[in-house]
């Protein structure tokens, strides 16, 4: 019998010998990408409704900033849709309106805040493995801009 033969089915073997700890440290480095990735892009929506809110905001004569309910409306939009209008795809899993406010703050400068709460994709899978159920994998992302009307 030749060395070759007796090699057969030998990188079957290495492969799934390999493959779950392969999978167990690239689980937890896509779930990080994933959640950096989803608060960036949380992030960037914040800012840009707080901008959006800060040079709409209503200053009457008296030069007292006013968030209209059409307002805080549009810029909520513009955190969930990414445009002001309703509707269209929700880019970040989970993300409702409920989760965001529009509004002053005691020195008249507009706020934005989002509060939601990260949905991992590896958290539901690991119980069913039979193992990690005791692991903590809710996050909540909160985020914070805060701007003075222009």
């Amino acid at each position: 019998m030749t060395a070759r033969r007796r090699q057969r089915g030998l990188a079957i073997v290495e492969a799934t010998l390999a493959l779950p700890v392969l999978l167990v440290v690239m689980m937890p480095i896509v779930e990080i990408g994933r959640a950096f990735v989803q608060y960036a892009e949380l992030s960037h929506r914040v800012r840009a409704a707080t901008r959006y809110a800060a040079e709409l905001a209503l200053t009457g004569t008296t030069g007292v900033p006013v968030i209209t309910a059409e307002l805080a409306t549009a810029a909520t939009n513009l955190v969930v849709y990414g445009s002001t209008a309703a509707g269209g795809g929700v880019t970040i899993p989970g993300l409702s309106s409920a989760e965001v406010a529009v509004t002053l703050t005691a020195d008249n400068q507009v706020n934005v805040a989002v509060t939601h709460p990260y949905q991992s994709l590896v958290a539901g899978l690991l119980p069913g493995l039979g193992f990690g159920a005791d692991i903590v994998t809710a996050i909540t992302m909160t985020m914070t801009a805060t701007q003075r009307p222009l």
